[in-house]
């Protein structure tokens, strides 16, 4: 496991801190789940897209057997 060194002002520091302490974690642990999390959205969002593709692939659109003119597209 590799050590990470970032640059932060005390203040937000400080209360984030507090904050862990208050929620029963380290701000380590706050700050490793976060990373992880971060990591993981990108695996997340290319799942959602390949399934986005494959239902939109999977539609069935009517078109009473010929293509919609784009006056009854636009019709309302």
């Amino acid at each position: 496991m590799k050590d990470v060194t970032i640059r932060v002002d005390d203040a937000t520091l400080r209360a984030a801190t507090v904050r862990a302490s208050r929620e029963g974690t380290r701000l380590e642990d706050v700050l490793r789940d976060a990373l992880i999390n971060y990591a993981g959205a990108a695996d997340d969002a290319a799942r959602f897209m390949s399934a986005l593709r494959a239902t939109i692939a999977d539609v069935q659109v009517p078109t009473a057997g010929r293509p919609w003119s784009r006056d009854e597209l636009h019709e309302r």
